[in-house]
């Protein structure tokens, strides 16, 4: 952490603030595009007129509030400060906005600032940064629709594979094998792990999306972090339901 630039580590921190301001369209939006698309494709197959909607994106529309509709000005829209200035409510309606978008703000701020401090100023600093951005997104995500997507989860799979193929004398990444096979054990164990459970209470114990993103940890980890990665997922998993089960 010494040997960072301090002049430059600011500046960094305001990129990731605005990365992470992204970072809440796509948990706020990418579910509702997806719903979209399903409740699109079941009208044609049950041959029902498909209704004109207007278009919705990660661009379109404008940032707006979701409890009035009101387009929210741009100086209304900067991350993390707005929301401190405007005290968590809408300058439209005083509507409360939710406290996940400094949140993620913040970690996502957090988590440059940890990269840079580890990797300092590098390719590998910028590549686990995208890594870790992507694990936050999908954890909202799983969190708010129990949906990991696989516009994030598969990506993040072959983009493991490929640096560590890219990088292959670097000691940041894992070895391409160890990669490779980590990708594959990691979406195997859980499938037949799920494909059990199935047999035993004829439903499925998880999602497809679990399988691809053990795939993905294991490809950027590789093989002999899995271990590790789903006992430790396991015992969070357990702590967060026993929480919801005492609320």
């Amino acid at each position: 952490m010494l040997s960072v630039n301090w002049l430059t580590l600011p500046f960094m921190g305001l990129v990731a603030l605005a990365i992470g301001s992204f970072l809440n369209v796509i948990v706020y939006r990418l579910p509702l595009m997806l719903e979209r698309k399903t409740r699109r494709e079941a009208q044609r197959v049950l041959h029902i007129n498909v209704t004109t909607e207007t278009k919705f994106d990660l661009v379109h529309p404008r940032s707006h509030c979701p409890s009035c509709n009101g387009i929210i000005s741009p100086w209304h829209n900067i991350p993390l400060i707005s929301w401190v200035m405007l005290r968590g409510k809408c300058v439209l309606c005083a509507s409360p906005i939710s406290v996940r978008y400094p949140l993620i703000e913040s970690i996502t701020c957090l988590l440059a600032i940890g990269t840079i401090s580890i990797w300092g100023y590098s390719i590998a600093a910028l590549l686990y940064f995208v890594f870790l951005a992507s694990l936050l997104t999908l954890l909202v995500i799983d969190i708010e629709t129990t949906l990991l997507p696989d516009q994030i989860t598969l990506p993040l799979v072959w983009l493991g594979l490929i640096v560590s193929h890219q990088y292959v004398d670097a000691s940041d990444f894992p070895h391409p094998m160890s990669s490779l096979v980590g990708a594959i054990v990691g979406y195997a164990s859980l499938w037949a792990i799920n494909q059990v459970f199935k047999l035993i209470r004829g439903q499925n114990g998880m999602g497809n999306g679990d399988f691809k993103l053990t795939a993905a940890l294991g490809a950027w980890l590789g093989w002999q972090a899995l271990p590790t990665v789903i006992l430790v997922a396991s015992i969070l998993g357990l702590a967060y339901a026993l929480f919801l089960i005492s609320l």
